[in-house]
């Protein structure tokens, strides 16, 4: 288990002798005595090639930087293929439009949903700055988390304004302040005030990034002793368990953790930005949300159909960026369905998923043989105001499948069945599915088709374990398969076990899909582009994936003829 431990020093070096903030760093900042400026440019809009006049809502990492151009040659060249994938096709021509002064980008709500990237804030900045300009991303409501704080942290200028969105034409003139970060439409002569950052958020912005503001207080976060400090019973009670979390590891004892507030927490793990410094990162709370899970799961069912079935529901105003907490009120979804659940969150465009830990968490912990965990047990407080309170019935769910290009174009896996959908290539695996239960799951599956004479995998069939650790232990026999490895049971079939990794759910190496070729597969994401250019992604759970892989049509375990037995096929 990882615990935060406080800076230590290589031999040799001092506190004193550690370098401080450069002078750069000191200077002050827009609205803070610095001369005033304003950002001029032309729009640059993204229009919905399907609606006519309606500007493109739910544009995702993947478009902005594609996976192949997420490289670096050289530390010379860092940034040259960021820049150069910037929109390369969505918009093949951006960044010869950025250089004749088209910088500022206009797009619809949901902008940068999807990947951590942060090459697609860097790669944008670094097009108009190539060309001595600076860039001003401008877009509806509900902008990708993610993107937003790495564009703060790297000096990419953002704001939301929905009616500066819906107001703006080819070719309008434009204008920012980054001072009062006010908008105008100088075409138009109408003025904007976006959507408000937090005080934090704006000292970021203002210090020109996370790299400044770093270097400022590097110092004093080495001199600093991290401590862990649950909330007393009184305060937890209006806490959820993410709130909780973010109370006891506060950097400042007395910041107050409530929704919109930007503070400094310390990390257990360290991130790859600034958190390897100073050991804490700034997060801005969001608004919590709770999902209850009520009833008995279906025949077939696992995390990843609720999961789809939920995406579903919320349709493109998913999350709304919010936390969303899980209730599994009848413990009925071991850990991996939970995993999968949080896990997706990210696709669900959540600040992150949760389930408090609960009796199946410390088993799964003890079968484990970790028996001591370094935290106390927490749940969410008997006086939480939720923004959203929902429930789902497990009932209501069936084994589903998600059709391109999103994980929430969800359909029942026995009515996409009917279509009698072919592919290419089916694929278990992820960070979403690939641990032990997962390929389980999959491998029970193909044991009971083949008893049913179903001896070969009708397409290419390839498995990803989710680590090394699950690629080792799929090897040993299990006694859920007769004394078979699950190893054994995927290759009787003819599939191919891969090294722990998730290229092909990036289009990376050989297995991304190529133009015109479709794969079912039990990866997190489908979006355009995403698995491969010009390839499709559909999306399901392992045991649906491994009965496609066997019908050569996408289908549930029901159209081999199976009939769900629980103690056979539950995990």
């Amino acid at each position: 288990m990882h615990g935060i431990q406080p800076a230590r020093l290589k031999p040799g070096v001092t506190i004193d002798r550690l370098p401080g903030p450069t002078p750069a760093d000191l200077a002050p900042a827009a609205g803070d005595g610095a001369s005033a400026r304003l950002i001029r440019g032309r729009a640059l809009i993204i229009w919905d090639a399907r609606v006519p006049g309606k500007k493109l809502d739910a544009i995702d990492t993947d478009q902005i930087t594609p996976a192949t151009d997420c490289v670096s040659e050289s530390l010379d060249t860092l940034d040259e293929r960021w820049k150069a994938g910037s929109f390369r096709y969505l918009m093949p021509d951006f960044r010869a439009r950025v250089h004749r002064g088209e910088t500022f980008i206009i797009a619809g709500d949901r902008f940068a949903i999807g990947s951590s990237r942060e090459m697609s804030p860097a790669g944008l900045k670094g097009v108009a700055e190539e060309a001595g300009l600076e860039m001003v991303v401008v877009c509806g409501n509900n902008m990708g988390d993610i993107f937003r704080r790495n564009a703060f942290n790297l000096g990419l200028h953002v704001v939301q304004s929905p009616e500066a969105v819906v107001d703006a034409q080819d070719g309008d003139e434009l204008s920012f302040d980054p001072d009062t970060r006010r908008l105008a439409n100088l075409t138009r002569h109408r003025r904007y005030d976006p959507v408000p950052l937090t005080p934090k958020e704006d000292e970021i912005r203002r210090s020109g990034g996370i790299f400044a503001l770093g270097r400022r207080e590097f110092r004093r976060s080495v001199e600093t002793k991290p401590e862990i400090v649950w909330p007393d019973p009184k305060t937890a009670r209006r806490l959820t368990t993410s709130e909780q979390i973010l109370w006891a590891h506060r950097v400042d004892k007395n910041a107050e953790i409530r929704p919109g507030a930007t503070v400094r927490v310390y990390a257990d793990l360290l991130p790859a930005s600034f958190g390897w410094s100073t050991g804490y990162v700034y997060a801005t709370v969001p608004k919590p949300r709770r999902v209850v899970f009520r009833g008995a799961l279906q025949p077939w069912v696992t995390g990843k159909d609720l999961v789809l079935e939920l995406l579903r529901r919320w349709g493109t105003r998913q999350s709304q960026g919010m936390s969303v907490e899980f209730v599994d009120a009848d413990r009925q979804l071991p850990i991996a369905y939970r995993n999968t659940i949080c896990n997706m969150m990210a696709e669900a465009e959540s600040w992150n998923g949760i389930f408090a830990p609960d009796e199946i968490t410390t088993a799964w912990f003890r079968d484990k043989g970790m028996t001591e965990l370094p935290y106390p047990l927490i749940a969410p407080g008997a006086d939480v105001e939720w923004a959203i309170d929902e429930s789902l019935a497990l009932g209501e769910v069936r084994p589903m499948i998600a059709k391109p290009f999103s994980p929430g174009n969800a359909f029942p896996a026995d009515e996409v069945a009917k279509e009698r959908i072919t592919f290419d290539k089916a694929l278990i695996g992820s960070c979403t599915n690939g641990s032990y239960d997962d390929l389980l799951s999959a491998a029970l599956v193909l044991k009971a088709g083949r008893a049913k004479g179903l001896r070969k995998a009708a397409k290419e069939f390839v498995i990803f374990p989710g680590s090394g650790g699950v690629r080792q232990q799929i090897e040993r026999p299990d006694a859920r398969l007769d004394g078979e490895s699950i190893a054994q049971v995927f290759r009787a079939v003819g599939g191919q076990i891969r090294q722990s990794w998730c290229g092909p759910c990036f289009g990376q190496g050989p297995d991304a899909l190529k133009p015109g070729e479709r794969a079912i597969t039990s990866f997190n994401r489908n979006w355009t582009n995403r698995m491969g250019v010009g390839g499709e992604g559909y999306l399901a759970s392992p045991s649906v994936v491994a009965a496609s892989a066997m019908l050569g049509y996408m289908g549930p375990p029901g159209e081999l003829g199976l009939v769900w037995e629980p103690e056979l096929f539950e995990v």
